[in-house]
């Protein structure tokens, strides 16, 4: 009901959420849910609200934006519209708080020119069940989908453990943990 009055009452301006990550999380998907016409002004919110608009309408192919960290003008980043996701919108939220969380390093998808050495951060769920590994390296922090086989074997790995995985994201260093 909020997000209907607001929509009417605040036409075309983007909306203030504050709140945690899960009731950001919830708002998003009930705006995309009763197709409310509204924008946000948080920039990854923005960003997941766009990205899940047109994994939904699966027009275009890729989508491009702005990831938090380089907002600054430094660059853009690509994504595949079949990647906006739970996953996206997780990683949005995290940069969202960039700046206001201590020692919060960038978050961004694992790819396979990450294969090499990393520090294993632990394991979250994502909306919609989906297992992550946050791995560091350097200063960012990568986050790396995995299976429930995978997660169950990375249960062995201490926080703070140096890991090496090669370009197919799977572990050869660390008692040789495997991702499917």
């Amino acid at each position: 009901m909020a997000l209907e009055i607001a929509s009417r009452k605040f036409d075309g301006q983007p909306l203030i959420v504050d709140g945690t990550d899960r009731f950001k999380r919830d708002v998003m998907t009930l705006a995309g849910k009763y197709k409310f016409d509204v924008r946000f002004s948080d920039p990854a919110m923005e960003r997941a609200r766009v990205a899940a608009d047109i994994a939904k309408s699966a027009k275009p192919k890729r989508i491009e934006f702005t990831s938090h960290q380089r907002e600054e003008g430094t660059g853009m980043e690509v994504v595949d519209a079949d990647t906006a996701s739970p996953l996206n919108t997780w990683v949005a939220l995290r940069n969202a708080h960039l700046g206001k969380v201590q020692d919060l390093l960038p978050h961004r998808l694992w790819k396979p020119t990450d294969a090499g050495s990393c520090i294993y951060q632990g394991k979250r769920k994502v909306e919609g069940g989906q297992e992550i590994l946050l791995l560091r390296k350097g200063t960012e922090m990568l986050v790396m989908p995995a299976s429930a086989q995978v997660v169950a074997k990375v249960s062995r790995l201490r926080i703070g453990q140096n890991v090496k995985l090669d370009p197919r994201g799977r572990f050869v260093s660390a008692n040789e943990i495997e991702r499917d």
